[in-house]
């Protein structure tokens, strides 16, 4: 696999300094993690490598060759966090320990997800596919439904999230949905790369590829990001094909055409509606449901601050 260089100049260094692009992609990368407090493996780091495509072994080559980046990263040998940050090691600990009845627990709703109709891929997001979560974080879903019928789709997956409220609580938060017509993400951020890559599909994997077809420039971010995540393969689920086929019949008829349309209508109005969110949202749409506008923008700032500590010896 060729050797790509960092095509972002807040990672690159500077051209008198001794950090080579290996180095920078490593620290870069590690600097990222950190800023959601979390040490991170090997694997991890190499999925996630910022602009350097390589193999894991070439990795770990660099990282014995540099000895930890001039001693700019520390490591337990299974993970590797910022020098002086060994806090970042004792929270990923925890979030381990916690992991696999967390799971299971997505695993649980995303079965009863895949059957709503019209719902094309269920994916699990947020912290606990980063493996990151703490005590108290949500099952944060990503759905992806048939063109059209977002609205009906998101209307059935929302019964699931309060029903949970009311019975298990679970902290069930499928937060964005959007459907095929509108699988490509407008923004091209490396918050936004690492989102997709992390995502865990546990139902509609042909869809996952579809999506991460429509944004092929995350390769310029994580060019190592481009398989199925490793999760997948334990977590997947499969729908009830008669119960599926059963309430999309119901959703494909009048009745469900004319939910759609009071559905969509009543939502757009009320969620576009000036002053209706704390914080500037994108507009909600008839293929896409908004987010806030300025979501990971903290993140990549804090970010560039640690990466111009580490490689430029700058402090913003």
């Amino acid at each position: 696999m060729p050797h790509q260089k960092m095509t972002d100049p807040m990672i690159s260094g500077h051209p008198d300094n001794q950090t080579s692009p290996v180095e920078a992609a490593i620290l870069s990368t590690v600097a990222y993690r950190d800023c959601f407090r979390c040490a991170i493996s090997l694997a991890e780091m190499h999925r996630f490598l910022h602009g350097h495509a390589c193999t894991i072994q070439e990795l770990q080559e660099a990282l014995d060759r540099t000895e930890l980046c001039q001693g700019r990263l520390e490591t337990d040998g299974s993970y590797y966090w910022l020098k002086g940050r060994r806090e970042n090691l004792t929270h990923r600990q925890n979030s381990e320990t916690r992991l696999q009845a967390r799971l299971k627990q997505a695993q649980d709703v995303a079965r009863i997800l895949c059957n709503m109709p019209h719902v094309r891929m269920v994916g699990l997001s947020g912290a606990l596919a980063a493996r990151n979560s703490t005590a108290g974080d949500d099952l944060d879903f990503f759905c992806i439904t048939d063109q059209g019928k977002m609205w009906r789709a998101r209307a059935w997956v929302v019964c699931v999230r309060v029903l949970d409220s009311k019975t298990k609580k679970l902290g069930v938060c499928p937060n964005y949905f959007v459907s095929t017509a509108a699988l490509h993400m407008e923004k091209h951020t490396l918050y936004i790369a690492n989102e997709l890559a992390l995502m865990v599909p546990l139902f509609g994997e042909d869809i996952y590829h579809e999506m991460r077809a429509q944004n092929l420039w995350t390769n310029r971010f994580l060019p190592n990001a481009t398989d199925l995540p490793e999760m997948t393969r334990d977590l997947s689920v499969r729908p009830n094909r008669g119960v599926k086929t059963a309430l999309e019949a119901l959703m494909n008829s009048p009745i469900g055409t004319w939910f759609e349309r009071f559905e969509s209508t009543r939502k757009m109005r009320r969620l576009n509606a000036p002053g209706f969110h704390d914080t500037p949202h994108s507009a909600f749409t008839h293929e896409r449901t908004g987010q806030r506008i300025f979501t990971g923008e903290a993140i990549e700032k804090a970010w560039r601050t640690r990466v111009d500590t580490l490689i430029n010896g700058e402090e913003k």
